[in-house]
């Protein structure tokens, strides 16, 4: 597929997104994070019983996380690169991060609801952790790296992958640990 078929312009630069792209993509992004923010405070309720509550967190802070993080970046890639002020070429590279989330998503589902064990979805949740710390850091690195002047919104938006990832990690360590597959 060429870049044009898959959305480009002329000089393989997006084409703009409509109103609609945009608007839905904001709604998306917004819908991820309820849906993180369910995960992690149904996971700290469950908590001593760190199984159920790394459950909880694959349910929705993995699984349904991945699952919409995927529509953003896919089906509606060019609203969400104007949401985030990305004025680059293609953004081919939002379509492998949405394959991304759906992959940790979908494990994640697949690996509550089809039984997988506690050790399977604590690794799952440790591994969506470490995906998006590492996109975390990234994403510091070039709201600082710029050396301008950051707003406190720029900051927060900047650093967030940073928090959520911590979060996963703690439940994905404490389920680990539970499940007696700590590897250390």
């Amino acid at each position: 597929m060429t870049a044009t078929e898959m959305g480009a312009g002329a000089g393989g630069r997006t084409r703009a997104p409509s109103q609609i792209q945009l608007r839905v993509a904001t709604l998306l992004m917004t819908a991820t994070l309820a849906a993180g923010a369910v995960g992690f405070v149904s996971g700290a309720v469950k908590l001593p019983d760190e199984v159920a509550a790394a459950e909880a967190v694959a349910i929705w802070s993995v699984g349904v996380v991945g699952v919409l993080s995927w529509v953003r970046h896919f089906v509606f890639y060019r609203g969400d690169a104007a949401r985030m002020g990305w004025t680059g070429g293609f953004a081919g590279f939002q379509w492998e991060v949405g394959y991304a989330n759906l992959g940790f998503g979908l494990t994640a589902l697949a690996a509550v609801f089809g039984d997988w064990g506690p050790a399977a979805v604590a690794a799952t949740v440790v591994g969506y952790g470490l995906y998006l710390f590492q996109a975390g850091l990234v994403h510091a690195w070039q709201a600082f790296g710029a050396r301008t002047h950051l707003g406190v919104e720029t900051i927060v938006r900047k650093t967030f992958s940073l928090v959520f990832a911590g979060f996963l990690l703690y439940f994905g360590a404490r389920a680990l640990e539970a499940a007696d597959a700590w590897p250390f």
